[in-house]
């Protein structure tokens, strides 16, 4: 979001929609941001956390930024919900997938959206 005022109110919601050619058995979820963050996947919650730094590394993500788990082919939906800082200030966020289970630190499958 590129300032402050594009929040309309106290949280924003971000949704991406992406489609899987075939099944992984781990993929990784990256959702990086400073801002407090929840982040769901097909509608079930796979982290959030209350804001801190951002390192937008699949290897060395902080804590609650990244989720790895196996993945069907398909349409998937990805949904954040970002709380808009007390101060005005722009809000950066880093979303992508890798492939968890290739043998490099990642094989990127979306990168980035911001």
């Amino acid at each position: 979001m590129n300032g402050y005022g594009e929040f309309k109110q106290r949280i924003a919601l971000l949704r991406f929609t992406f489609q899987l050619d075939r099944d992984y058995g781990k993929m990784k979820l990256l959702f990086n941001t400073a801002a407090w963050c929840r982040v769901y996947l097909d509608g079930r919650y796979a982290f959030g956390r209350d804001g801190g730094w951002v390192c937008p590394a699949y290897h060395r993500a902080p804590l609650n930024q990244l989720s790895m788990q196996p993945m069907s082919a398909g349409q998937h939906t990805v949904t954040a919900l970002i709380q808009r800082p007390r101060t005005e200030k722009d809000v950066e966020w880093i979303f992508g997938l890798a492939d968890g289970d290739t043998p490099r630190v990642c094989e990127v499958l979306l990168w980035p959206f911001k």
